[in-house]
Protein backbone atom coordinates (compact mmCIF):
# COMPACT_ATOMS: atom_id res chain seq x y z
CA UNK A 1 0.00 0.00 0.00
CA UNK A 2 2.57 2.39 0.92
CA UNK A 3 4.39 1.99 -2.65
CA UNK A 4 0.97 2.78 -4.12
CA UNK A 5 0.72 6.01 -2.34
CA UNK A 6 3.63 6.66 -3.29
CA UNK A 7 3.57 6.17 -7.25
CA UNK A 8 -0.34 7.95 -6.62
CA UNK A 9 1.45 11.25 -5.45
CA UNK A 10 4.70 11.06 -8.34
CA UNK A 11 2.16 10.89 -11.03
CA UNK A 12 -0.23 13.76 -9.23
CA UNK A 13 2.97 16.13 -8.79
CA UNK A 14 3.81 15.49 -12.69
CA UNK A 15 0.44 16.15 -13.20
CA UNK A 16 0.94 19.62 -11.35
CA UNK A 17 3.96 20.36 -12.94
CA UNK A 18 2.64 19.68 -16.26
CA UNK A 19 -0.55 22.58 -15.81
CA UNK A 20 2.31 24.91 -14.10
CA UNK A 21 3.61 28.09 -15.62
CA UNK A 22 5.96 26.54 -17.98
CA UNK A 23 8.03 29.88 -18.87
CA UNK A 24 11.28 29.68 -20.50
CA UNK A 25 14.26 32.15 -20.02
CA UNK A 26 18.00 32.89 -20.36
CA UNK A 27 20.32 35.68 -19.20
CA UNK A 28 23.02 36.76 -21.28
CA UNK A 29 25.89 39.29 -19.79
CA UNK A 30 27.24 42.07 -21.62
CA UNK A 31 30.38 40.23 -23.03
CA UNK A 32 27.81 37.81 -25.20
CA UNK A 33 25.34 40.38 -25.85
CA UNK A 34 25.05 42.75 -29.37
CA UNK A 35 23.21 45.04 -27.79
CA UNK A 36 25.89 46.80 -25.63
CA UNK A 37 24.37 45.63 -22.29
CA UNK A 38 23.36 42.37 -20.83
CA UNK A 39 20.55 41.33 -21.75
CA UNK A 40 17.18 39.22 -20.10
CA UNK A 41 14.37 37.08 -22.19
CA UNK A 42 11.19 35.27 -21.17
CA UNK A 43 8.94 33.15 -22.58
CA UNK A 44 6.01 33.43 -20.01
CA UNK A 45 3.76 30.50 -20.07
CA UNK A 46 0.55 31.51 -18.00
CA UNK A 47 -3.21 30.39 -18.39
CA UNK A 48 -3.61 34.51 -17.35
CA UNK A 49 -2.77 36.27 -20.42
CA UNK A 50 -4.58 39.62 -19.28
CA UNK A 51 -1.31 41.36 -19.67
CA UNK A 52 0.00 45.16 -20.43
CA UNK A 53 2.87 47.16 -20.50
CA UNK A 54 3.25 50.19 -17.68
CA UNK A 55 5.58 52.92 -16.44
CA UNK A 56 5.38 53.01 -12.89
CA UNK A 57 6.93 55.90 -10.99
CA UNK A 58 6.17 55.98 -6.90
CA UNK A 59 8.24 55.01 -4.24
CA UNK A 60 11.85 54.09 -5.36
CA UNK A 61 13.02 53.12 -8.89
CA UNK A 62 11.04 53.80 -11.73
CA UNK A 63 10.75 51.13 -14.06
CA UNK A 64 8.71 49.68 -17.18
CA UNK A 65 7.15 46.36 -16.61
CA UNK A 66 4.55 43.79 -17.92
CA UNK A 67 1.44 43.60 -15.64
CA UNK A 68 -1.70 42.25 -15.32
CA UNK A 69 -4.31 44.97 -16.92
CA UNK A 70 -6.58 44.59 -14.15
CA UNK A 71 -4.68 44.89 -11.46
CA UNK A 72 -0.98 47.08 -12.60
CA UNK A 73 0.04 47.19 -8.87
CA UNK A 74 0.28 43.70 -8.14
CA UNK A 75 3.54 43.15 -9.54
CA UNK A 76 5.48 42.62 -12.54
CA UNK A 77 6.32 39.53 -14.84
CA UNK A 78 9.37 41.14 -16.28
CA UNK A 79 10.69 44.63 -15.83
CA UNK A 80 14.06 46.88 -16.39
CA UNK A 81 14.21 49.93 -14.06
CA UNK A 82 15.40 53.32 -14.65
CA UNK A 83 19.36 52.98 -13.65
CA UNK A 84 19.38 49.84 -16.12
CA UNK A 85 18.67 47.31 -13.58
CA UNK A 86 16.44 44.16 -15.52
CA UNK A 87 14.51 41.22 -13.93
CA UNK A 88 12.91 37.86 -15.29
CA UNK A 89 11.67 35.04 -13.91
CA UNK A 90 10.54 31.80 -14.33
CA UNK A 91 8.53 29.40 -11.81
CA UNK A 92 10.53 26.81 -10.65
CA UNK A 93 8.91 22.71 -9.60
CA UNK A 94 11.75 21.24 -8.05
CA UNK A 95 12.66 23.02 -5.26
CA UNK A 96 12.22 22.32 -1.59
CA UNK A 97 9.16 23.73 0.06
CA UNK A 98 9.19 24.58 4.02
CA UNK A 99 6.11 24.30 4.99
CA UNK A 100 7.10 25.69 8.79
CA UNK A 101 7.57 29.38 6.71
CA UNK A 102 5.04 31.84 7.19
CA UNK A 103 3.99 34.02 4.31
CA UNK A 104 2.69 33.81 1.34
CA UNK A 105 4.42 36.57 -1.11
CA UNK A 106 4.01 36.39 -5.23
CA UNK A 107 6.49 36.38 -7.40
CA UNK A 108 4.81 39.46 -9.22
CA UNK A 109 5.35 41.38 -6.15
CA UNK A 110 8.55 40.35 -5.39
CA UNK A 111 9.86 41.07 -8.90
CA UNK A 112 7.90 44.84 -8.57
CA UNK A 113 10.01 44.92 -5.31
CA UNK A 114 13.41 44.17 -6.69
CA UNK A 115 12.70 46.49 -9.41
CA UNK A 116 12.25 49.78 -6.94
CA UNK A 117 15.24 48.64 -4.66
CA UNK A 118 17.85 47.41 -6.76
CA UNK A 119 20.47 48.90 -8.78
CA UNK A 120 22.92 46.54 -9.19
CA UNK A 121 22.94 42.35 -8.69
CA UNK A 122 24.87 42.26 -5.42
CA UNK A 123 21.92 44.53 -4.00
CA UNK A 124 19.46 42.40 -5.54
CA UNK A 125 21.77 39.71 -3.34
CA UNK A 126 21.04 41.73 -0.49
CA UNK A 127 17.27 42.05 -1.30
CA UNK A 128 16.87 38.24 -1.66
CA UNK A 129 18.50 37.48 1.66
CA UNK A 130 16.18 39.93 3.55
CA UNK A 131 12.92 38.95 1.53
CA UNK A 132 10.45 36.80 3.52
CA UNK A 133 8.78 34.78 0.76
CA UNK A 134 6.68 32.04 2.54
CA UNK A 135 7.00 28.20 2.12
CA UNK A 136 5.59 27.60 -1.95
CA UNK A 137 7.99 30.39 -2.81
CA UNK A 138 9.99 28.35 -5.36
CA UNK A 139 11.52 30.43 -8.56
CA UNK A 140 13.99 31.23 -10.63
CA UNK A 141 15.25 34.65 -10.94
CA UNK A 142 17.44 36.52 -14.27
CA UNK A 143 18.94 39.50 -13.42
CA UNK A 144 21.37 42.36 -15.25
CA UNK A 145 22.71 45.75 -14.21
CA UNK A 146 23.99 48.63 -16.14
CA UNK A 147 27.68 47.15 -15.43
CA UNK A 148 27.10 44.48 -18.14
CA UNK A 149 27.17 41.47 -15.19
CA UNK A 150 24.16 39.35 -15.33
CA UNK A 151 23.08 36.37 -12.86
CA UNK A 152 20.37 34.05 -12.29
CA UNK A 153 19.51 32.73 -8.88
CA UNK A 154 17.68 29.95 -8.30
CA UNK A 155 15.05 30.74 -4.87
CA UNK A 156 13.12 28.85 -2.37
CA UNK A 157 11.65 29.97 0.86
CA UNK A 158 14.79 30.04 3.05
CA UNK A 159 17.59 30.06 0.43
CA UNK A 160 18.84 30.59 -2.72
CA UNK A 161 21.64 29.85 -5.05
CA UNK A 162 23.45 32.25 -7.33
CA UNK A 163 25.52 31.80 -10.75
CA UNK A 164 27.05 34.72 -12.48
CA UNK A 165 27.11 34.37 -16.07
CA UNK A 166 29.40 36.87 -17.00
CA UNK A 167 32.41 35.03 -15.01
CA UNK A 168 31.26 32.11 -17.69
CA UNK A 169 33.29 31.48 -20.63
CA UNK A 170 30.03 31.25 -22.87
CA UNK A 171 28.49 34.22 -21.11
CA UNK A 172 25.20 33.18 -21.28
CA UNK A 173 22.91 30.81 -19.53
CA UNK A 174 18.86 29.01 -19.69
CA UNK A 175 16.55 27.84 -17.47
CA UNK A 176 12.67 26.22 -17.80
CA UNK A 177 10.95 25.29 -15.09
CA UNK A 178 13.22 23.37 -12.63
CA UNK A 179 16.62 24.35 -10.93
CA UNK A 180 19.93 22.99 -10.79
CA UNK A 181 19.98 23.51 -6.53
CA UNK A 182 16.70 21.35 -7.30
CA UNK A 183 15.81 17.89 -7.07
CA UNK A 184 17.65 16.93 -10.65
CA UNK A 185 15.24 13.29 -10.08
CA UNK A 186 11.88 15.37 -11.07
CA UNK A 187 12.44 17.52 -13.73
CA UNK A 188 8.98 16.83 -15.53
CA UNK A 189 8.53 18.44 -19.06
CA UNK A 190 10.82 21.65 -18.81
CA UNK A 191 13.58 19.61 -19.50
CA UNK A 192 12.40 18.85 -23.11
CA UNK A 193 12.05 22.74 -23.37
CA UNK A 194 15.79 23.35 -21.81
CA UNK A 195 17.24 20.62 -24.40
CA UNK A 196 15.32 22.37 -27.03
CA UNK A 197 17.22 25.63 -25.62
CA UNK A 198 20.56 24.62 -25.50
CA UNK A 199 20.80 22.93 -28.42
CA UNK A 200 19.69 25.92 -30.87
CA UNK A 201 22.16 28.44 -28.51
CA UNK A 202 25.26 26.27 -28.82
CA UNK A 203 27.93 27.77 -30.28
CA UNK A 204 26.75 30.87 -30.74
CA UNK A 205 29.71 33.36 -29.22
CA UNK A 206 26.23 36.42 -29.00
CA UNK A 207 22.97 36.84 -29.34
CA UNK A 208 20.98 40.41 -30.11
CA UNK A 209 17.60 40.89 -28.14
CA UNK A 210 15.48 40.05 -31.19
CA UNK A 211 17.45 36.64 -31.62
CA UNK A 212 15.43 35.04 -28.37
CA UNK A 213 12.37 36.53 -30.35
CA UNK A 214 12.99 34.46 -32.64
CA UNK A 215 13.46 31.54 -30.37
CA UNK A 216 10.19 32.16 -29.28
CA UNK A 217 8.82 31.61 -32.15
CA UNK A 218 10.56 28.67 -32.64
CA UNK A 219 9.26 24.93 -32.93
CA UNK A 220 12.56 23.22 -32.62
CA UNK A 221 12.07 19.65 -30.61
CA UNK A 222 15.44 18.46 -28.61
CA UNK A 223 17.14 15.49 -30.64
CA UNK A 224 14.34 16.21 -33.61
CA UNK A 225 15.04 19.66 -35.50
CA UNK A 226 12.20 21.76 -36.57
CA UNK A 227 8.58 20.47 -35.57
CA UNK A 228 6.49 22.38 -37.99
CA UNK A 229 8.10 20.20 -41.05
CA UNK A 230 5.91 17.60 -41.61
CA UNK A 231 2.48 16.61 -41.39
CA UNK A 232 3.00 14.51 -38.30
CA UNK A 233 0.80 16.00 -35.09
CA UNK A 234 2.51 18.56 -32.70
CA UNK A 235 0.88 16.91 -29.28
CA UNK A 236 0.45 20.16 -26.62
CA UNK A 237 0.99 18.02 -23.56
CA UNK A 238 4.31 17.26 -24.32
CA UNK A 239 5.60 20.87 -23.91
CA UNK A 240 8.57 19.61 -25.98
CA UNK A 241 8.96 23.58 -27.82
CA UNK A 242 9.20 26.55 -26.08
CA UNK A 243 6.03 28.05 -27.65
CA UNK A 244 3.00 26.36 -26.63
CA UNK A 245 -0.79 26.97 -26.19
CA UNK A 246 -0.51 29.03 -22.52
CA UNK A 247 2.33 31.01 -24.16
CA UNK A 248 1.39 34.73 -23.54
CA UNK A 249 4.21 37.03 -24.43
CA UNK A 250 7.37 37.03 -25.27
CA UNK A 251 10.05 39.97 -23.73
CA UNK A 252 13.57 40.51 -23.93
CA UNK A 253 15.28 43.55 -21.99
CA UNK A 254 18.22 45.09 -22.52
CA UNK A 255 19.92 46.57 -19.33
CA UNK A 256 22.21 49.44 -19.00
CA UNK A 257 22.55 52.56 -19.86
CA UNK A 258 19.71 52.81 -22.38
CA UNK A 259 17.38 50.12 -21.14
CA UNK A 260 14.69 48.72 -22.94
CA UNK A 261 12.41 45.68 -24.14
CA UNK A 262 11.74 44.19 -27.00
CA UNK A 263 7.59 43.37 -26.39
CA UNK A 264 5.84 40.65 -27.85
CA UNK A 265 2.71 40.69 -26.12
CA UNK A 266 0.56 37.55 -26.46
CA UNK A 267 1.25 34.73 -29.00
CA UNK A 268 4.92 35.61 -30.47
CA UNK A 269 3.94 33.60 -33.76
CA UNK A 270 0.90 36.13 -34.23
CA UNK A 271 1.75 39.24 -31.90
CA UNK A 272 4.77 41.13 -33.32
CA UNK A 273 7.53 42.43 -31.49
CA UNK A 274 7.52 46.08 -30.77
CA UNK A 275 10.53 48.15 -29.04
CA UNK A 276 9.38 50.42 -25.34
CA UNK A 277 12.42 52.63 -23.98
CA UNK A 278 12.16 53.17 -19.86
CA UNK A 279 13.40 56.89 -21.21
CA UNK A 280 9.99 57.39 -23.21
CA UNK A 281 8.27 57.19 -19.25
CA UNK A 282 4.58 56.89 -20.12
CA UNK A 283 5.11 56.92 -23.83
CA UNK A 284 4.10 53.61 -24.78
CA UNK A 285 2.55 52.23 -27.91
CA UNK A 286 -1.34 51.57 -27.18
CA UNK A 287 -1.13 48.14 -28.77
CA UNK A 288 1.10 47.72 -25.74
CA UNK A 289 -0.83 49.60 -22.78
CA UNK A 290 -4.17 48.73 -24.02
CA UNK A 291 -5.46 44.51 -24.88
CA UNK A 292 -5.52 44.64 -28.65
CA UNK A 293 -1.97 42.36 -28.34
CA UNK A 294 -2.63 40.00 -25.86
CA UNK A 295 -6.29 39.87 -27.23
CA UNK A 296 -5.04 38.68 -30.65
CA UNK A 297 -2.96 36.24 -29.07
CA UNK A 298 -6.00 34.44 -27.43
CA UNK A 299 -7.53 34.30 -30.81
CA UNK A 300 -5.02 33.00 -32.29
CA UNK A 301 -4.02 30.31 -29.79
CA UNK A 302 -7.83 29.79 -29.69
CA UNK A 303 -7.86 28.82 -33.78
CA UNK A 304 -4.17 27.47 -33.71
CA UNK A 305 -4.65 24.68 -31.00
CA UNK A 306 -7.26 22.02 -31.78
CA UNK A 307 -9.03 19.57 -29.34
CA UNK A 308 -7.97 15.61 -30.11
CA UNK A 309 -11.08 14.25 -29.18
CA UNK A 310 -10.51 10.79 -30.39
CA UNK A 311 -8.03 10.43 -27.31
CA UNK A 312 -10.09 8.63 -24.46
CA UNK A 313 -9.14 7.88 -20.74
CA UNK A 314 -11.12 5.21 -18.93
CA UNK A 315 -14.19 5.68 -21.43
CA UNK A 316 -14.37 9.67 -21.35
CA UNK A 317 -12.91 12.29 -24.16
CA UNK A 318 -9.72 13.43 -22.65
CA UNK A 319 -8.82 17.46 -23.34
CA UNK A 320 -5.85 16.90 -25.38
CA UNK A 321 -4.70 19.53 -28.16
CA UNK A 322 -2.56 19.47 -30.96
CA UNK A 323 -1.40 22.38 -33.41
CA UNK A 324 -2.29 23.31 -36.66
CA UNK A 325 1.12 23.53 -38.34
CA UNK A 326 -0.15 25.27 -41.43
CA UNK A 327 -2.04 28.14 -39.97
CA UNK A 328 1.51 28.90 -37.78
CA UNK A 329 3.24 28.36 -41.24
CA UNK A 330 1.46 30.78 -42.43
CA UNK A 331 1.43 33.00 -39.45
CA UNK A 332 5.42 32.78 -39.02
CA UNK A 333 5.26 34.36 -43.09
CA UNK A 334 3.46 37.39 -41.68
CA UNK A 335 6.47 39.98 -41.06
CA UNK A 336 6.11 42.93 -38.81
CA UNK A 337 9.80 44.25 -37.83
CA UNK A 338 10.44 47.43 -36.08
CA UNK A 339 13.27 49.15 -35.67
CA UNK A 340 15.13 48.33 -31.71
CA UNK A 341 18.06 50.95 -31.70
CA UNK A 342 19.99 51.83 -28.55
CA UNK A 343 18.91 55.26 -27.82
CA UNK A 344 15.37 56.18 -27.97
CA UNK A 345 13.80 57.43 -31.22
CA UNK A 346 13.82 61.80 -30.67
CA UNK A 347 10.22 62.01 -31.67
CA UNK A 348 8.84 58.65 -29.33
CA UNK A 349 5.24 60.20 -30.05
CA UNK A 350 5.51 59.03 -34.17
CA UNK A 351 7.63 56.16 -33.48
CA UNK A 352 4.87 54.59 -31.13
CA UNK A 353 1.84 55.69 -33.51
CA UNK A 354 4.25 54.07 -36.56
CA UNK A 355 4.63 51.18 -33.82
CA UNK A 356 0.53 51.45 -33.40
CA UNK A 357 -0.04 51.65 -37.21
CA UNK A 358 2.21 48.08 -38.10
CA UNK A 359 0.56 46.45 -35.30
CA UNK A 360 -2.86 47.19 -36.67
CA UNK A 361 -2.12 45.69 -40.34
CA UNK A 362 -0.28 42.59 -39.09
CA UNK A 363 -3.45 42.05 -36.55
CA UNK A 364 -5.25 42.23 -39.83
CA UNK A 365 -3.31 39.68 -41.19
CA UNK A 366 -3.69 37.28 -38.56
CA UNK A 367 -6.93 37.88 -38.51
CA UNK A 368 -7.35 37.09 -42.08
CA UNK A 369 -5.82 33.67 -41.62
CA UNK A 370 -7.71 33.00 -38.40
CA UNK A 371 -10.78 33.30 -40.48
CA UNK A 372 -9.41 31.37 -43.11
CA UNK A 373 -8.77 28.57 -40.66
CA UNK A 374 -12.05 28.18 -39.62
CA UNK A 375 -13.97 27.75 -42.97
CA UNK A 376 -11.55 24.87 -43.68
Amino acid sequence: MKLIAKVLLLFATLAAWQTAEACTAAVVAAKASKEGGAILWKNRDSKYYRTSLRYVEGEGYAYLGVVRTDKPEGGVFSGVNEVGFGIINTASNNLPENKELEGTRSRPSFMRDALMRCSTIDEFEEFVRGYKRGHKFTTNVGVGDATGAAAFFEVWGNGYRRYDVDKTDKGYDIRSSFSFAGNMQALGSSKRRYDAMVEQTKGRKSFSARDFFDYAQSFYVAGRGDALIGEGKLYNHRYETVPHRSTVGSFSIVCGEHPRILVSMGYPAACPAIPVWVEAKGAIPKCLSGTASHELGRRFIEAAYIKDGTIKSKGKKKGRYYLSKSLVREALRVKTKLPFPVKMPKSIEKFNDRADKAFCKHERKIDALIAGSAVK
